[in-house]
């Protein structure tokens, strides 16, 4: 029974979807140009028989990178393989989301434009993590996080209106989720030790957890855009007390 019906239609708010499977994200990192191509017309088209299709996660801007060779969505001709992409799996019938990255503390000064520094909740390196950098003799691969420098006060305007314009520059007919690493870095117990700036006075604060993500913060306060949008939380990386929220 159970079986059968992952196979029947789900109604997902004014989006309906003919079964329930669900194409989790995977970040291929085949894109040396940061636009989508018609490798991933190919790629995504050929998924097109998914309930829903949730894109790799998509940089929405030079900073917000943490792995090369990965879509981005904050200049025109971005949105234009974008919206390739999406003709070729509305021609099949499907339906895609397209996930916003942000990396937050996940990168290295070789990632970021002109070498600065990664911009994080806090100035806490990821210990243990690893971003996906090009080398001096042109190859690539994992290396080590550096340490980021914290997002100042001021600054959270100028990252929520990146999102925002993320969702702006993908609006055929993909439902856009954000999946930034920067806002659940936010959140995570682990990560953010300056959250009192905007309204926390500490990360472990789960009653006020989620509308400082949806309000405080401002990141996904995004009703100017006319198109539907969605987050995904991973209740491990967010520690107990928030995860208690999500259960």
């Amino acid at each position: 029974m159970a079986f059968e019906t992952l196979f029947t239609p789900l109604q997902l708010g004014s989006l309906s979807i003919p079964n329930r499977v669900v194409m989790a994200p995977l970040t291929r990192a085949r894109t040396p140009d940061s636009v989508p191509d018609e490798i991933q017309e190919a790629y995504y088209g050929q998924r097109a028989g998914a309930g829903l299709i949730i894109s790799e996660a998509t940089n929405i801007s030079p900073t917000a990178r943490g792995y090369v060779y990965t879509p981005g969505i904050w200049t025109d001709e971005q949105e234009t393989g974008w919206k390739g992409v999406v003709d070729a799996v509305h021609a099949k019938g499907g339906r895609i989301a397209l996930q916003l990255w942000h990396v937050g503390r996940v990168s290295h000064e070789m990632v970021q434009p002109d070498g600065q520094q990664p911009v994080a909740p806090s100035a806490l390196k990821g210990e243990g993590a690893l971003c996906f950098v090009e080398f001096e003799d042109g190859t690539a691969g994992q290396h080590p996080t550096s340490t980021p420098r914290a997002l100042e006060t001021d600054e959270i305007p100028t990252a929520a209106e990146m999102i925002a314009t993320g969702h702006h520059h993908g609006p055929y007919r993909i439902v856009p989720f954000g999946g930034a690493q920067l806002r659940y870095q936010f959140l995570g117990e682990a990560n953010a030790v300056r959250v009192a700036f905007v309204g926390l006075q500490k990360a472990q604060d789960a009653d006020r957890a989620i509308p400082f993500e949806a309000d405080q913060l401002g990141l996904v306060d995004l009703r100017h855009v006319p198109v539907q949008t969605g987050s995904r939380f991973s209740a491990k990386a967010l520690g107990p007390s928030i995860a208690s929220l999500l259960a």
